[in-house]
């Protein structure tokens, strides 16, 4: 599994408060279509979620994917 982005520009000085909250998603296209997840009316995210620091990312995106693949 290869990173696409990294959305951290560390655009903030040493001495803020950071917040971090780590999560994996899962970009599945069939037949041209994205793959996506209803979270509330009108609204739609990318399969995913958030995740406990230093939990091995791949074995967390097995459930959400294959529940709604």
């Amino acid at each position: 599994m290869r990173t696409l982005y990294t959305f951290d520009k560390h655009n903030y000085s040493d001495d803020m408060e950071v917040f971090e909250r780590f999560a994996v998603r899962a970009v599945i296209i069939r037949d041209g279509k994205l793959a996506m997840q209803q979270a509330g009316e009108g609204y739609y995210k990318i399969l995913g979620g958030g995740i406990d620091a230093g939990a091995v990312s791949y074995t967390h995106l097995t459930l959400p994917t294959t529940s709604r693949v």
